[in-house]
């Protein structure tokens, strides 16, 4: 989950003038943003890595990020699959366990 605290360090300087109610709504947009942005990786073919690091380090916190790096390992090397269709599966069942 985006903390508010990761949120405010997203929005930088311009977080001074928000009110707290702003500032959730905010958070909102942004986790649907980021699922259109998941929703997207998770679509493109295998000969395109989703490559978790460059697309997503800005959206998740350290640890979530982690989280899908060791998912993505386990599936690619015990489900003998592409680091790329590792990575997206990996995706997929973050967002089905945080949603929940």
């Amino acid at each position: 989950m985006l903390s508010i605290e990761n949120c405010k360090r997203l929005l930088g300087s311009e977080v001074a003038r928000l009110s707290e109610d702003e500032l959730l709504s905010i958070r909102d947009q942004m986790y649907s943003l980021a699922g259109l942005v998941i929703d997207r990786f998770v679509r493109r073919s295998d000969s395109q890595p989703l490559a978790i690091d460059d697309h997503l380090s800005g959206i998740l916190e350290e640890q979530q990020r982690e989280v899908l790096e060791e998912r993505a390992a386990v599936l690619e090397f015990e489900g003998n699959l592409k680091r790329e269709v590792a990575e997206r599966l990996a995706v997929e069942q973050a967002i089905e366990d945080w949603s929940n």
